[in-house]
Parts: C-alpha cells; structure tokens; sequence
C-alpha cells in the first residue's frame, strides 16, 4: 500500500493520478506527463521532422502546422501558469482530490502517441521504452478506472 502523490490544477479542477508513491514520483518518467502539463510552449516540437522543416522553407506553412499540433495536442501546456500541487492521498485531501476532474487517460494518451511518432521518426531504444511504461500505465488505468 503506502501513500500515492497525485498532481492537483486548483485553477481548472484537474488531477493527474499516476498512481505512483514519493520515490516513484523521483525516479520514474511520471514527471514527463507533469512537464507536458505545464510547458509555457511547446508544440513545434512535436511536428514531424519534414513540418519542421518548412520553418526555412514556407513560414505559412510552418505555422499552419503548429497550429494543428495545438489543436490535437490539448494537453500539452493545459496547466502552464496555473496553482498546481502535489498532494497524498490521506484523508485531509480526498475531498479536494475528488473534486477535480481525473483528466490521466487524457494525457498518457497523448504523450504514448507523442512517443509512438518520436519513436518512428528518431528509432532510438530509450524512446520506445518510455512509450512502453506509459503504454502500461494506460492498460493500468483501463483496468481499474
């Protein structure tokens, strides 16, 4: 058992439940689907490498594209600028846990397709295990949600 740490938005009345203790918060790749949460900008990274090409090539075009990554990709920056805290699952916080909108499937789906397209493009191994940890989480979350 033992005490699971869930990230907390107190602006939107969101959490992200990872279902993850202290240490596992430390050591593990849950901080990534944190990041993607609060990055200020970031979906130019996540274009393909011939779309960010057209940067030097066709700016219109370029922008276009980043746009429709914003589209798509809800999640990434969701939180950024927000009150986001950290909480445990004791007593004292499960009422204001229970209050916000579980929004967990939402964001490792995304990210496991963020890791799928890298993976494809990039074919480096330490990318495919990230994709495989967060494909757990979602068949973990499946499960029990």
């Amino acid at each position: 058992m033992g005490i699971y740490w869930i990230a907390v938005n107190l602006d939107k009345k969101e959490r992200l439940e990872l279902g993850r203790k202290f240490e596992e918060w430390l050591w593990g790749d849950d901080s990534k689907a944190l990041f993607y949460l609060l990055v200020e900008s970031g979906h130019d990274y996540l274009l393909s490498h011939e779309d960010s090409e057209l940067f030097w090539q066709d700016i219109e075009l370029y922008i276009k594209k980043v746009e429709e990554a914003v589209e798509k990709y809800k999640c990434l920056g969701r939180w950024a600028g927000d009150r986001v805290i950290i909480l445990p699952d004791v007593d004292e916080y499960l009422e204001l846990i229970d209050e916000c909108k579980d929004i967990t499937k939402e964001v490792v789906s995304e990210l496991i397709e963020v890791y799928t397209n890298w993976y494809k493009t990039y074919k480096m191994d330490f990318l495919k295990e990230i994709l495989e940890r967060f494909m757990v989480h979602k068949s973990i979350y499946d499960e029990f949600r």
